[in-house]
């Protein structure tokens, strides 16, 4: 985004964390560092030290005329305090489900804790207004929601809510802060993507280092290897496929606290010699397992806008999902198939779509053609002109109180 913002013409800079606590750094352009733990919650997780006076002072001196906020921990909540203290205009771009991940991830809630106790000062709420997030602390109306869900919802709505705009990556986000009661203007503008680069001899190279056939016909995973991806539903959908196509393939590419539970499950289900597991692969390498694959599938429910599918699509492979909404690239029989989260609908669409060559080769290139409306370049014209909307809102409104 910010290679974009700063080819149209944009003045941009990165507050974000350090690789450790040291904090000399190579110069970057335009980037402020915050010495940082890593791996204190859990293993991608970085742990900042709150509001650096130093940090701080640095970016007051930078005049901005609005601040955008990525993550709602340490370094999310400085920027919203920066930007209320400035009264400049403050834009949240939400794109982690953060009550999922306290569900999925207890250890994070200590973090998270800490993170609430300083919402007071990052936010300057008036009195009624920490009134009322206290009570909604205290009194639950879903029994269904666990409080470590219900917390994170109350505490960033009252975040949101103290923005200026709030940019929702998906559909299916823009419905759930609407749901969580959140006041403020939502734009639904998912990250944008641009394809990649490939190499047909690095992709020979794949071809043999995991012994696939001219004839065998891949379904591909890729993405973090974690429980809440919901990848079992793929693997015990997997013999199904193969009962009927011996020559279908699986490979899942990416690691994660998950990866061993689930090749430990393939060898007891009998199916290891059809399924593969990689491993973390270098980013930039991504593009050639895209392009080895006939299918990709994506069975997450708990994802916020699967720009993953994007990736696949620009390369022209169908999808075979389970999340309604998740992803707006993602139409039923124009860029693959939705299915229901259930092994014998995955396996069916999958099978559909492995068994119908023509049928594959429409949706794929059908895939291919959405994805390029969201371009990296397409998606910050939309990110910009919610930013000069905020501005002149936040300038007439000064104007009117001068």
């Amino acid at each position: 985004m910010r290679k974009q913002l700063e080819a149209l013409g944009h003045e941009v800079f990165i507050v974000a964390p350090a690789a450790s606590l040291k904090w000399w750094h190579l110069p970057e352009h335009n980037v402020i560092r915050f010495a940082a733990l890593r791996g204190v919650f859990f293993q991608e997780s970085s742990l900042n030290f709150f509001f650096p006076p130093k940090q701080y002072r640095r970016i007051q001196k930078l005049n901005l005329d609005a601040i955008v906020l990525f993550t709602p921990a340490q370094i999310g909540l400085m920027g919203a305090y920066s930007a209320i203290k400035s009264e400049i205009p403050l834009i949240s771009q939400y794109s982690t489900d953060l009550p999922e991940y306290v569900q999925m991830y207890p250890g994070v809630m200590p973090g998270v804790l800490a993170l609430y106790s300083t919402v007071p000062f990052t936010t300057k709420p008036t009195a009624k207004e920490l009134a009322k997030i206290t009570k909604q602390l205290l009194i639950k109306n879903n029994r269904d929601k666990p409080w470590s869900t219900h917390s994170a919802e109350v505490m960033l709505t009252h975040l949101h809510n103290r923005c200026d705009a709030v940019i929702s990556v998906s559909p299916k986000v823009t419905k759930m802060l609407k749901n969580w009661g959140t006041k403020s203007e939502i734009a639904t503008i998912p990250t944008g993507v641009d394809k990649g680069m490939i190499s047909q001899t690095a992709i020979q190279k794949l071809r043999k280092k995991y012994g696939l056939r001219e004839e065998d016909q891949l379904i591909l995973y890729l993405g973090r290897v974690a429980e809440e991806k919901n990848i079992d539903l793929l693997v015990e959908a997997f013999p199904l496929v193969r009962a009927t196509n011996k020559n279908a393939k699986l490979m899942i590419v990416g690691d994660f606290d998950y990866r061993q539970i689930l090749e430990e499950k393939v060898k007891k289900m009998g199916i290891s010699h059809s399924v593969i597991f990689t491993g973390k692969v270098p980013f930039a390498e991504r593009w050639n397992y895209f392009a080895l694959a006939d299918v990709f599938a994506f069975p997450s429910l708990s994802d916020t806008q699967a720009l993953v599918v994007n990736e696949a699509s620009l390369m022209g492979v169908p999808t075979v999902w389970c999340d309604k909404g998740v992803n707006e690239v993602l139409k039923h029989n124009v860029s693959g198939l939705l299915a229901m989260n259930n092994p014998v609908a995955f396996a069916g669409a999958l099978l559909k779509l492995l068994n119908d060559k023509k049928l594959r080769t429409r949706l794929g290139k059908s895939a291919s053609a959405r994805a390029n409306n969201f371009s990296e370049l397409s998606q910050t014209k939309k990110f910009i002109r919610v930013l000069e909307k905020a501005i002149g809102r936040r300038s007439k409104a000064q104007g009117s109180r001068s």
